[in-house]
């Protein structure tokens, strides 16, 4: 059976994939560039360490950025690819099939966001800098990380805030070119979490886990610490509207006014009181017109429906793409240790600075 690009595979042959991570050592490895190879490249050892179905997809996204800038067609074919190891993740669909109907109620409740001028500065910057960090020899990760910047300038564009902004709208080529983007670094991390996981033999004390909502680690918790902030939060402002007189008397720092704020029951109300404090507040981010949402006050209940928003939010609209996108870019600037795993930062370096992948890849019916 002979071996051949996996672009070119066909009925009766091997498809394989070869590529290597190049980075920094550190307390976790840290990615800077992606290098292809041929397939039965001598640079790959032949006893290369098992890197199971996240080898694969970061392989495959890698793949599909290249071709969507250097040959669209081949973009086309990995995409079905790509998308098939998607539909494998199992967890996620059955969340996603659970939460349908919400997602569909909220889109009809809020505003479409159109950010036609903004939009149009952040496609011409993605642009150049996909030019600049793709090549048909690999990816570096390291130019495609200096579009952080053009991130921010878009998000600080937003008359809304980004966290739960279930409006904005992004055109058909920003998406997909953020969804390639997000694949890439998604796959990589996965990739680095595994071989890490591996060099620590399995240690229930060291590993590390990639968890779907992640992402909010970046507000200083995951999303389930998030939530039930938001809820204790909503109890604290409760008890300074009704008792601020005695409240107000040990909380100098809480202003008359404030309170009278927690009192519109259209003002920020968490924010106002929080946003000084540390710590990200999800009520008040929330669309407007969703209180059907929230019509089971018992406290589990709630808990779910505000769990299930945002994680609609997070893979289901265009600010949670943007949002994921942010945060991979984040990572790779800042180190993974920074972003998702500052567990890690006080601990040795992990003696890992290259990862070589090579792995088979199936034919797919109808690819």
């Amino acid at each position: 059976m002979s071996t051949v690009p996996f672009d070119q595979l066909e009925p009766g042959q091997s498809g394989r994939l070869a590529y290597q991570v190049l980075g920094q050592n550190g307390p976790i490895f840290n990615p800077q560039n992606i290098r292809y190879l041929p397939p039965d490249s001598l640079e790959i050892p032949a006893n290369t360490m098992s890197t199971g179905t996240s080898g694969m997809f970061a392989g495959l996204a890698g793949a599909n950025l290249i071709s969507s800038i250097l040959n669209p067609g081949v973009s086309v074919y990995i995409t079905h690819r790509i998308n098939s190891l998607h539909r494998k993740i199992d967890h996620l669909q059955k969340i996603m099939d659970r939460i349908e109907q919400k997602i569909d109620y909220i889109m009809t409740k809020v505003e479409r966001i159109d950010m036609q001028v903004a939009e149009n500065n952040l496609r011409q910057a993605l642009n150049h800098t996909l030019q600049k960090a793709v090549s048909q020899e690999g990816i570096d990760l390291r130019v495609l990380a200096s579009f952080q910047k053009d991130l921010l300038i878009f998000n600080n564009s937003l008359s809304s805030r980004l966290l739960t902004n279930f409006g904005l709208r992004l055109s058909s080529d920003v998406l997909d070119q953020l969804q390639m983007i997000c694949d890439l670094l998604y796959g990589i991390r996965k990739l680095v979490a595994h071989i890490y996981n591996t060099s620590v033999d399995g240690d229930p004390e060291r590993v590390i886990a990639v968890n779907p909502t992640g992402y909010f680690s970046v507000f200083g918790g995951d999303l389930e610490d998030l939530v039930k902030l938001d809820i204790l939060f909503d109890r604290v402002v409760y008890e300074l509207i009704t008792h601020k007189e005695e409240m107000l008397e040990f909380a100098a720092i809480i202003s008359e006014q404030e309170v009278s704020d927690c009192e519109d029951e259209h003002g920020d109300r968490l924010a106002t009181l929080f946003d000084n404090t540390g710590y990200v507040c999800l009520d008040g981010c929330y669309p407007e017109g969703l209180s059907v949402l929230f019509k089971d006050e018992v406290p589990e209940a709630v808990e779910q429906v505000l769990y299930d928003l945002c994680y609609a939010w997070l893979y289901q609209t265009d600010a949670g793409l943007f949002f994921r996108t942010s945060v991979e870019i984040e990572a790779i600037t800042s180190g993974y240790e920074n972003v998702f795993w500052p567990q890690l930062i006080e601990t040795e370096p992990c003696g890992i600075n290259q990862i070589d992948v090579a792995c088979d890849v199936p034919l797919l019916e109808n690819a």
